[in-house]
């Protein structure tokens, strides 16, 4: 990468003192869903998982780091006093005398471990494989990122943009906490996580064992023996260097060779979203969201879809394609119409996902044949049968034959139809 950037403008330091330790996992950081070509969380050497936010071309872990592994299972070492030289550490801030977190396993939840340089940059490796501790042209890239794309954001005010919006006194909404993880408050610097990244401040690990500015300051190691740091009484992001037995925390980051594609459902006019609305994309099929819309992740190329909703006429077959940059695609669908009269009320279909027997039950109806059809979304019949009711209420159809995924089931009588989405597993 060659990205350049003029967002570091602090002098280096070679030592630092007066320090304090923070972080947390993001709160209801921004989600995607992440398809086949992204996770939508990686997990580390000691089976500890971790959310993930995409930012641009960049993928980040959301909670700082808190492996006792490298990521070929060999441990790193535990040293509560002071660190050697050339040896590989990990520590846990004290949670003594921290108001709100009474234990280290809750310190560890809110803020993750504080590292030195040497654990950072051991062959061995931190983070997951295919994953690398942030890095110099990392930090760079997020911070042009964020300037670029979020609305009033500045070199002066991107460090708001990725800290939690957890803040002591916070006037922004439902950001107000003394809960860790938390920043210290600030009439000025109000933490918005925008971004997601959900940083937080774990303050720091001196070289002396002590640590400091829990609250006050989160300190990120980039590749290099360099850190970003963030405070709570400013809104910037700064680039000091450290002591190589100075401990910080660490973000895993991985480049995002995809793009995005947003997906809106809705009725026939456009005017209504549809509501739990099943997409089928490639392998994957998910449900949208109460606005009708969901977030895939997708390389270059053609992509076919289908969505079905149930009491509309299912959209099969469509395809769209991806040159270059994130696209949108809004899907109309209409109404089922019939001259028959609806009972969806009066029927139940169940269990739904089914894999094995799908039961229809019928309830108080007077009937004695009902015809069932089931299609899948290309519109082919995959199973018929007659039924004849003679008063009893349940019928099953057997359904472990069928490949998985959403098919329309029909249930017609002399009077009656109904038409019901059901999900085969």
């Amino acid at each position: 990468k060659n990205t350049k950037s003029n967002w570091i403008s602090t002098p280096m330091c070679l030592a630092f003192s007066n320090f304090q330790e923070t972080y947390s996992p993001g709160r209801d950081a921004k989600a995607f869903v992440m398809y086949d070509f992204v996770p939508e969380s990686i997990t580390d050497a000691d089976e500890n998982t971790y959310n993930i936010v995409r930012i641009g071309k960049q993928l980040w872990t959301s909670e700082n780091l808190r492996t006792t592994r490298f990521s070929n299972g060999e441990e790193v070492p535990r040293e509560r006093g002071v660190w050697q030289e050339e040896t590989p550490y990990y520590d846990i801030a004290p949670h003594a005398g921290v108001q709100g977190i009474d234990s280290e396993e809750e310190m560890v939840d809110a803020y993750g471990f504080h590292y030195n340089y040497h654990a950072v940059f051991d062959q061995r490796g931190l983070c997951p494989t295919g994953w690398r501790v942030s890095t110099i042209d990392d930090w760079d890239e997020l911070i042009d990122f964020v300037m670029a794309h979020y609305h009033n954001t500045t070199h002066d005010n991107a460090g708001n943009v990725l800290k939690i919006d957890r803040q002591v006194d916070s006037p922004l909404e439902d950001a107000a906490t003394n809960v860790h993880p938390r920043w210290d408050a600030d009439d000025t610097h109000h933490a918005n996580n925008r971004s997601g990244l959900s940083l937080v401040p774990g303050g720091g690990r001196h070289v002396n064992g002590s640590v400091n500015n829990l609250g006050q300051w989160g300190t990120y190691w980039e590749y290099g023996r360099q850190a970003a740091n963030l405070r709570a009484d400013y809104g910037d992001v700064r680039r000091m260097n450290w002591h190589t037995n100075s401990g910080y925390a660490v973000r895993c980051v991985a480049d995002f060779e995809g793009y995005e594609v947003k997906f809106t459902i809705t009725d026939a006019d456009g005017q209504q979203p549809i509501e739990e609305a099943i997409i089928t994309l490639g392998a994957k099929t998910v449900k949208a969201d109460a606005s009708g819309q969901k977030r895939f992740h997708l390389p270059e190329g053609t992509h076919t879809y289908g969505v079905d909703a149930e009491g509309y006429e299912p959209v099969a077959d469509q395809s769209f394609t991806i040159d270059g940059e994130d696209i949108e695609v809004t899907v109309a669908m209409d109404r089922i119409t019939s001259a028959i009269s609806p009972i969806a009320g009066e029927i139940k279909v169940f269990p739904n996902p089914a894999d094995q027997i799908l039961w229809i039950d019928f309830g108080n109806l007077h009937i004695d044949q009902a015809a069932v059809t089931l299609h899948d979304l290309t519109g082919q019949l995959v199973l018929r049968r007659n039924f004849s009711i003679n008063g009893l209420q349940m019928k099953g159809l057997e359904i472990n034959h069928l490949t998985p995924g959403v098919y329309l089931l029909n249930v017609s009588t002399k009077q009656h139809e109904v038409v019901k989405r059901v999900v085969i597993h």
